[in-house]
């Protein structure tokens, strides 16, 4: 048993290292890229790994143009993907989704 929760306390302590690094590294490319999406909003898009403008604008009480500018930002530069292109549908990043689900990064 204690063996089982060792190798678990490992492998999360591997993958928060790696969103913890995936987050500096999408702070940097945004700040490099001169997007100005500010700090707090690329932080928030780590809060869930699924986010849509209506859960934002709700969550955060931002201006829907206002997130929905910080998304597209995002989006033309390939930091974030929809998923769907419908209205509200939820916005990922990719390569925090294969950290979560243990696909190789």
């Amino acid at each position: 048993m204690l063996l089982a929760i060792e190798k678990q306390s490992i492998r999360t302590t591997i993958k928060l290292k790696k969103i913890t690094i995936l987050i500096n590294k999408t702070v940097k490319e945004s700040d490099e890229k001169w997007l100005k999406v500010p700090y707090w909003f690329i932080m928030m898009l780590f809060d869930k790994p699924y986010n849509n403008i209506k859960s934002l604008e709700k969550q955060w009480k931002y201006a829907r143009n206002t997130i929905r500018n910080y998304l597209r930002k995002l989006e033309e530069n390939k930091i974030i993907k929809r998923i769907e292109k419908d209205k509200d549908k939820p916005y990922v990043i990719p390569k925090y989704i294969k950290i979560l689900y243990n696909q190789i990064v």
